[in-house]
């Protein structure tokens, strides 16, 4: 469905984001609502600040509910054991584990196609 075919709801006060899903406008509204700054958080989603701030008003306004919250996670790049992950939405940190050559983690499960198509039995 596309944004011009988009049926709004009955209530004319109800906001309904034209460009943008409201799966991203409540990942932006919960960081906002963490503590982030408008321009901080428009960066780190590549939106305009008019848009964000729209959709904070929107909100504080009580015209927009906001959905549960999935983390969408900013990892840096492996630099040891560990690397820290951010999200962007709610701004939670969590480590996750980098693969280390000599890891004795089990890889078999993830082979590669025979070029042929032929597997061995």
């Amino acid at each position: 469905m596309t944004t011009s075919q988009q049926k709004y709801p009955e209530d004319d006060n109800q906001f309904v984001p034209r460009r943008h899903s409201m799966h991203l406008v409540s990942q932006v509204i919960t960081r906002i609502s963490k503590g982030a700054g408008t321009g901080t958080t428009a960066e780190a989603w590549g939106i305009s600040r008019r848009v964000v701030r729209s959709w904070v008003k929107a909100y504080d306004q009580g015209r927009l509910e906001i959905l549960p919250h999935v983390h969408h996670w900013d990892i840096e790049p492996p630099n040891g054991p560990v690397s820290l992950g951010i999200c962007r939405g709610c701004l939670e940190e969590k480590k996750f584990r980098n693969h280390q050559p000599g890891d004795s983690a089990d890889y078999s499960r993830f082979r590669m196609p025979h070029p042929n198509g032929k597997r061995k039995k």
